[in-house]
């Protein structure tokens, strides 16, 4: 009994591993949800509907998709969880009665290799057909061992021949679903189409199939379904900041700005509406206003090139050149790991030689030139630069 204790241990290993890098990546990504309606009792009951989901979903792959949505269960006395717990609890009994037995394991391996994707973190997909991939190795090999056990049983060809067909028809059946979804999950935009269709009233639907047309420059199908997806749920600060930058990028500012303070009215701490808010303002020539936005950023710590680029500008237009010259080395650690505007580093230039940093300011002249080999500019500012090294030697 030890021994298979021990052997179904890394299983658990593997979930509690797997569950803490889900967790960690969604959280870095802003994504991390509260519990499913609002307390950890709903949060379970949602848990045992999933599992009672997940079990449909391999017996009768009907209409998959990409990603689901259903009510929520808000009692245990919902048929749902009642049907649900009816069916762990008969398998817990099958398991302790049979406990050498391989579908004891194989059932165990089923819902083991659900654990990280039942919502025990609680993300925004509920539960989705990709996340079987593992399970329904154990649904295969069940089905395969009993079809073996009644094939060894039967006694007549008639029998088999039965056997044979039927087992045919879950194979077809399979492989059908399998070729009707690789279609489906050929690129980004069917993959959301079909979701869409599916599930009207989900909102992510709409999100990133709006995100898909902003991808292709589409902001006339970017905006319907980025206002599809905040009809549905108007208090997702991403839906907010996706609509308000399908209109920045419209030049409908004041639109943009609306769906961008909605957003941060809900969530102060999420730093890329406050970025954009902070762009939007800044291409309004309000540079006070934008630097609020970034200063707010600050305080959180996100720093990125984009963001510590114009904060020197705003400070050198200031004449604030010490907290400048600050921004101004933190942006010459970001230049061997990003990829910049090759524009920027004109003014990038210039803003070093006022800050008397020669040979940066020749360091980013150059990288101009490299990409503007042309450039009258370009040369003049090398030459001027080369002036004022002489000059100061």
């Amino acid at each position: 009994r030890k021994v298979r204790i021990k052997s179904l241990l890394p299983f658990f290993v593997i979930s509690f591993i797997f569950g803490l890098l889900f967790y960690s990546i969604y959280n870095s990504q802003h994504f991390v949800l509260d519990y499913h309606g609002g307390s950890f009792y709903s949060n379970f009951l949602l848990i045992v509907v999933i599992l009672f989901k997940y079990l449909l979903l391999i017996l009768f792959p009907y209409k998959l998709c990409a990603s689901y949505l259903f009510a929520l269960p808000t009692s245990i006395l919902d048929y749902r969880v009642i049907i649900s717990l009816l069916i762990l609890i008969s398998f817990i009994v099958f398991i302790i009665k049979n406990r050498s037995s391989i579908y004891s394991f194989l059932i165990l391996f089923f819902y083991i290799s659900l654990i990280p994707v039942i919502n025990i973190v609680p993300h925004n997909v509920l539960y989705t057909d990709r996340y079987l991939f593992l399970s329904s190795i154990a649904y295969a090999l069940i089905v395969s061992k009993i079809f073996v056990t009644i094939f060894e049983k039967a006694k007549c060809g008639y029998q088999k021949s039965c056997l044979g067909i039927f087992l045919s028809l879950i194979i077809t059946i399979f492989s059908v679903q399998t070729f009707l979804q690789n279609k489906v999950w050929e690129n980004s935009h069917t993959l959301w189409s079909d979701v869409v269709k599916k599930s009207p009233d989900h909102a992510d639907g709409y999100h990133n199939l709006a995100f898909d047309y902003f991808e292709k420059n589409d902001l006339s199908n970017a905006l319907y379904y980025a206002k599809k997806a905040c009809d549905i749920n108007e208090k997702d600060p991403l839906f907010l900041n996706q609509l308000g930058l399908i209109y920045f990028k419209l030049n409908d500012n004041q639109k943009a700005l609306t769906a961008f303070k909605k957003g941060i009215s809900i969530d102060p701490t999420y730093s890329i509406i406050n970025k954009n808010i902070a762009r939007l303002y800044l291409k309004q020539n309000k540079d006070d206003l934008s630097f609020n936005h970034y200063a707010k950023i600050l305080k959180g710590g996100a720093l990125d090139f984009e963001f510590s680029y114009n904060l020197m500008v705003y400070d050198f237009k200031k004449n604030n050149y010490k907290r400048a010259g600050f921004m101004f080395d933190k942006l010459m650690g970001f230049l061997s790991s990003t990829i910049i505007n090759p524009e920027s580093y004109f003014e990038f230039a210039l803003i070093a030689i006022k800050l008397n940093k020669i040979n940066e300011a020749k360091t980013l002249a150059n990288h101009y030139i490299n990409s503007f080999p042309e450039s009258n500019q370009g040369r003049e500012l090398i030459n001027k630069i080369d002036q004022i090294g002489i000059q100061s030697q």
